[in-house]
């Protein structure tokens, strides 16, 4: 299998491609479905379905990318870890 290789992309259009293309709605959706087995409706089925709640973090990316947006990811997901259990 040969690697599969993309044509670079400026940090500007990825970083609007990622803002708008997932909602921190959807983040959470997500978040909910691996720790709390909270299904949302997608294809994804976890091994273990009562979900894994020692699951914690988050990650961008860039920690560059999400200082130039003035820290809107982790300001945005920040409440959704908040409320984990």
């Amino acid at each position: 299998m040969e690697p599969t290789n993309w044509a670079p992309e400026h940090s500007d259009a990825l970083r609007e491609h990622l803002a708008k293309g997932m909602s921190f709605s959807e983040i959470a959706k997500a978040i909910n479905y691996l720790v709390l087995g909270r299904s949302y409706g997608g294809r994804y089925i976890l091994r273990k379905p009562s979900g894994y709640p020692n699951f914690r973090g988050v990650m961008t990316f860039s920690i560059n990318w999400d200082r130039f947006a003035n820290f809107g990811f982790s300001r945005g997901i920040r409440p959704v870890l908040n409320g984990l259990p």
